[in-house]
């Protein structure tokens, strides 16, 4: 684990605890945070692609949190121990940034043009045979189309 070697009295042992849990989750979201959420912008994932990581980002703060069997806690809270949110939730703020981002740059950018284009022709599209692609702009177009 990459917390391990960066702090060892991050470790199970439990004469080494001297770390306050403030501590150790501001650690995580410099260290490995980061890592986690590398790129989720541009990733077209579905909520169902993005449970996997939900589910290990809960694995990381039990186990910073000190949570081990037989002791339980809920997922809600967890998070609030933590004062964290799911990777899901950084996924979607990322998502919309980065569209943010887009929207500002020039007319020319291709990147852009590109959006444009699918916003504005969605509906003239072939469809393509076989499993549907799940492109960046379906979860926003997911999101937005909500009531």
């Amino acid at each position: 684990m990459v917390h391990r070697g960066l702090a060892p009295n991050l470790g199970r042992n439990g004469a080494r605890h001297t770390c306050p849990l403030h501590v150790r989750i501001r650690m995580y979201n410099a260290y490995v945070l980061p890592l986690l959420t590398y790129n989720l912008a541009a990733n077209g994932l579905t909520m169902a692609q993005m449970k996997p990581l939900d589910v290990a980002h809960r694995k990381h703060l039990r186990i910073i949190a000190r949570i081990f069997f037989p002791n339980r806690l809920s997922n809600k809270a967890l998070y609030a121990l933590t004062n964290t949110t799911p990777i899901s939730q950084h996924a979607i703020r990322y998502r919309w940034a980065f569209f943010g981002h887009l929207l500002r740059r020039p007319d020319d950018n291709p990147a852009l043009q590109v959006m444009i284009s699918y916003f504005t022709h969605a509906d003239t599209h072939d469809p393509r045979l076989g499993r549907p692609m799940s492109p960046l702009l379906s979860p926003i177009h997911i999101q937005t189309s909500r009531p």
